[in-house]
């Protein structure tokens, strides 16, 4: 593959931006509830977005063209399943009251198992977005992990 066009970017931080893109999907959105914050085992006053709606607010940002769309669909079918396993994980250790450990060896395993698939994908999406689009992917990560809540450029780095 060729990466000598990269718009500037190193392709460690394309590959975050898309990832941060992907995980849009279950980023946290601050909506602090009377009476839960602070709870053992609730939410701390955070409601996690569905998905599919996180997914839809990115793609409609990006303004994809029809021939982005076959990498899209593949991207937002990942996104979903991997949002998908990470919930039914969650929902297992609780149902099944596991250890703190147990719940993060697990969640280890899930992202080693979906690594290698993951980066293709993120890959592929890439290859076909333009400079603006992923300086848009690169906004909409910042948004999803801190800026909502005043954190600004700190967050999780790929």
């Amino acid at each position: 593959m060729n990466f000598s066009n990269l718009g500037g970017y190193s392709l460690k931080t394309i590959g975050a931006a898309l990832c941060g893109a992907a995980l849009l999907a279950c980023a946290p959105v601050l909506a602090h509830k009377d009476g839960d914050h602070g709870k053992r085992g609730g939410t701390h006053g955070h409601v996690m977005q569905d998905p599919a709606v996180r997914l839809a607010e990115a793609k409609a940002a990006l303004n994809l063209t029809p021939t982005q769309l076959p990498a899209w669909a593949a991207y937002e079918n990942f996104a979903l399943r991997t949002a998908s396993q990470r919930k039914q994980l969650m929902e297992s250790a609780k149902t099944n009251n596991l250890a703190r450990e147990q719940v993060r060896e697990q969640m280890r395993a899930l992202f080693t198992q979906n690594s290698a698939e993951g980066k293709a994908i993120r890959q592929a999406l890439h290859d076909v977005l333009t400079p603006e689009q992923r300086e848009i992917a690169k906004q909409l990560r910042k948004t999803a992990f801190h800026g909502r809540h005043g954190h600004g450029e700190r967050g999780m780095r790929g």
